[in-house]
């Protein structure tokens, strides 16, 4: 989930973020590239 779908809009508020929560937004973050990155292999070796 984005910055702005958890209401985080501004700097004071990422400023005041607690390390869990930076921990699930970083969490969350490389989840979606991992998925991502593993439909992107997928298009790949299906079109070769």
């Amino acid at each position: 989930m984005g910055l702005n779908k958890r209401g985080i809009v501004t700097f004071l508020q990422i400023a005041n973020l607690t390390d869990q929560e930076v921990a699930d937004i970083e969490e969350d973050l490389i989840s979606r590239l991992f998925q991502s990155l593993q439909l992107a292999i997928s298009i790949t070796s299906t079109t070769s």
